[in-house]
């Protein structure tokens, strides 16, 4: 059986779209043993490109797996990175936009034509690619836009006719979409018109927290990337809000700052003086911080309208659950399918959210009954049920002999 895999950026960048499908070729390495799964990735010019065995060395320590380097093959497509520089006049917004789409074009070619030998093609991008092959799969983490959407191929007769026949094919040539959550699935529906019966929903795999600590009393932990959509200056005004909350909790905040302005960084330290931050920890500094904690909070997608900027799953939320934190997080987007009655709460308003953890916190028996439901919850979405759900997949959706 001959599989192919395409992701973009694969040796640049380590993000969780790269860890989704980073897990899917472990998985699939599993389920089809000693075969050998090809690549597809980009190159640039300026950069070098790494080995098969540098490139699972380097998933392997991302992301914590065992993918073997004998049975993959690295595929590069040539690329250059173009990016539209949204400062620039409109002349030139419009040729760097055109020549970046030219490099999808591109792309899309080459997929075409490397995947017509192939039995299984997916595609664990975010963009509208489709394969060749016998069969072909779309994850999707959150559907994009259609091409035919964007202004400027509306208005150029060509670009409209090149972006109406890359959507039209995408979905018309892709024989199963795979969204990250129920969330995600409808939207695809919204806005690409996918029917049920070419869809099914399959969560990524999370990996549980090991770590094991004793439980420090009320310590609530925001776990995220430090950015500006991931609201966490809200959640700290939130905390400050609650003179109980102050006097009787410890908020802590731990995440990467790359690509922030150190006066971000510095005006949301400002806000909450007496919260603890960690910048940039190690796995082993997170494990430890969610074995630690009482409660866990998250509150992307508050004062949002575009389902874009809410969480589409949530894998922070599981890991929080999985090391017995009780779950407090914003009724949006993925979190609403991750935390039920039984483990953890959900709010609408900050409000609400500071509601909610000042009864909790008083009341430490629901705490020990919500925490250990959590754990029991996250096993909903181990890397072994995301084995066997795809299994279930390639079986019983695309017609593919899983045995081994």
């Amino acid at each position: 059986m001959k599989i192919a895999v395409y992701m973009n950026d694969f040796i640049y960048k380590y993000g969780g779209t790269e860890g989704y499908t980073a897990n899917l070729i472990e998985v699939l390495q599993n389920i089809v043993a000693n075969k050998r799964i090809t690549i597809l990735t980009e190159s640039y010019k300026t950069d070098e490109v790494v080995s098969e065995n540098q490139f699972v060395d380097n998933l392997n320590k991302a992301y914590g797996l065992n993918i073997k380097s004998d049975f993959i093959r690295l595929y590069y497509i040539p690329s250059v990175k173009t990016k539209v520089n949204e400062k620039s006049n409109k002349v030139i917004r419009t040729m760097q936009f055109l020549k970046r789409q030219n490099g999808f074009f591109h792309t899309q070619k080459m997929i075409s034509k490397i995947t017509k030998d192939f039995d299984l093609f997916i595609n664990g991008s975010r963009y509208s690619f489709y394969g060749n092959a016998s069969k072909n799969v779309a994850i999707v983490h959150f559907p994009k836009e259609k091409l035919l959407s964007i202004p400027i191929n509306k208005k150029l007769p060509w670009c409209k006719f090149f972006a109406q026949k890359q959507d039209n094919s995408f979905a018309n040539s892709t024989d199963l979409f795979i969204p990250n959550s129920e969330f995600t699935s409808y939207w695809l529906t919204q806005k690409w018109q996918i029917t049920d019966d070419k869809k099914c929903v399959l969560y990524p795999p999370v990996t549980p927290v090991s770590a094991k600590a004793e439980k420090k009393h009320n310590q609530i932990f925001v776990c995220s990337r430090i950015e500006a959509t991931k609201k966490i200056d809200l959640l700290l005004k939130a905390f400050e809000s609650s003179e109980y909350l102050k006097q009787n909790c410890t908020l802590v905040v731990a995440g990467s700052i790359k690509g922030e302005s150190k006066e971000y960084i510095d005006s949301i330290q400002k806000i909450s003086p007496s919260a603890k931050f960690y910048f940039e920890p190690s796995r082993e500094e997170i494990e430890k911080l969610y074995a630690e904690s009482e409660i866990f909070w998250h509150a992307k997608g508050i004062n949002e309208e575009n389902p874009l900027y809410f969480e589409h799953f949530g894998i922070t939320t599981v890991e929080a659950m999985s090391a017995g934190c009780v779950p407090i997080v914003i009724n949006k987007g993925g979190q609403k399918e991750i935390v039920d009655d039984s483990c953890g709460f959900k709010w609408n308003t900050l409000e609400e959210l500071v509601s909610l953890t000042e009864n909790l916190v008083k009341n430490h028996d629901k705490i020990a009954e919500l925490s250990r439901n959590a754990v029991l919850r996250s096993e909903l979405y181990t890397k072994q049920s995301f084995e066997k759900q795809f299994r279930n997949i390639l079986k019983n959706k695309l017609g593919i002999d899983v045995t081994q």
